[in-house]
């Protein structure tokens, strides 16, 4: 998995894909004849590679944003009495 740790999509000088950037040829290819760096393969065969981005602060799917306000507003602050219920109901669906 390759930690990207610069924000630099490309190098300036030899115009190759930034090592730890978002486009390393780690995570697989973006251009027609490139070889991706973990499998070898190209565009087409290459299914592409995780890789971890860290956030200064948290970012939030809009679209589970209400559902995860219900669960929290569901589990009381003082005794966290509620979250076992939550967490039970969870695996039951």
């Amino acid at each position: 998995m390759v930690q990207v740790e610069y924000r630099n999509l490309y190098n300036p000088e030899s115009n190759e894909p930034f090592k730890n950037g978002p486009l390393d040829r780690e995570m697989g290819v973006s251009e027609k004849n490139g070889t991706c760096g973990t499998c070898d393969k190209g565009l087409a065969e290459c299914p592409g590679h995780f890789g971890n981005l860290r956030l200064e602060l948290p970012v939030f799917h809009i679209g589970y944003f209400k559902h995860t306000l219900n669960i929290l507003q569901m589990i009381c602050k003082v005794s966290s009495i509620g979250s076992k219920l939550v967490l039970l109901q969870s695996h039951a669906l």
